[in-house]
């Protein structure tokens, strides 16, 4: 397939997606509007059971409607205009840590940050939203201990920067690591401990797009994702992508000697 057969490809999958996702948003939000009615008028009558059958309706609905935004931001990607920003990765970092700040506390995570110090050229909001589904994902699924420790790492490797999410949780089976970037996909199992523990709260994790999403956005800039893990030792999901000309210093500089840490 040639160039430009393959984008045109791309082009008409991401149209598709797109259609796809608005025309199923309409009757989704209408059911979702009918039973919040239903259990706001029966809030007197319901037994516990039927109370909390309708709670997991709702937040079945709130799981779709996350899959169908998911879904739309998965085939924005291929139409993504980049903007590259003169960017400090640890300033980066503590931006999009701080949209978690409240599950931080809730689930009473420690973040550990180990950053390279220099100013690069990056695609600034890309980054941060891949960073953002990579954290997501170890709070849900990662965070899952007595003590959970979630360290995120930054390092200059040549001319590439190299950006881990790494947690302490009961890691992801081979059979899983082999199908978790795949659209859609869910660890059945971690999916129900996730539910049982939060019965009544909804994550934007939980309609197993986020890593798909984090693999796009790294092919859209030439960049990849990978996994290391095993079951129990927790899981490192490492980022790398290319960059541009540091602001302060030398791409040949020893990067291990420039290293801020930072712990929250």
């Amino acid at each position: 397939m040639t160039q430009q057969a393959y984008v045109t490809t791309q082009d008409h999958s991401s149209d598709y997606l797109d259609n796809l996702a608005h025309d199923l948003k309409q009757p989704l939000v209408a059911v979702a509007n009918l039973l919040y009615l239903i259990q706001e008028d029966n809030q007197d009558r319901f037994d516990e059971q039927q109370k909390t059958n309708m709670q997991l309706c709702i937040n079945e609905c709130g799981r779709i409607h996350q899959m169908i935004n998911q879904l739309q931001a998965l085939s924005d990607i291929s139409h993504m205009s980049l903007s590259y920003q003169q960017t400090r990765p640890v300033s980066l970092i503590e931006k999009t840590l701080h949209e978690f700040d409240q599950r931080i506390d809730e689930q009473n995570v420690k973040v550990n940050i180990v950053s390279d110090q220099g100013e690069w050229i990056l695609p600034r909001e890309l980054i941060s939203q891949t960073l953002s589904h990579l954290i997501d994902n170890a709070l849900q699924h990662g965070a899952t201990n007595d003590t959970p420790v979630i360290n995120i790492i930054c390092a200059v490797r040549g001319r590439h920067l190299e950006l881990s999410v790494i947690d302490n949780g009961h890691g992801i089976t081979p059979m899983d690591q082999q199908r978790i970037f795949r659209p859609f996909y869910r660890n059945v199992q971690q999916d129900a401990k996730h539910q049982q523990n939060n019965k009544h709260h909804q994550s934007s994790g939980a309609a197993g797009m986020g890593l798909a999403i984090v693999r796009t956005m790294m092919h859209r800039i030439g960049g990849t994702v990978s996994l290391e893990s095993q079951t129990g030792p927790g899981a490192h999901f490492k980022l790398r992508f290319p960059t541009h000309v540091n602001l302060n210093e030398d791409l040949n500089r020893l990067p291990s000697d420039e290293l801020l840490t930072v712990a929250m």
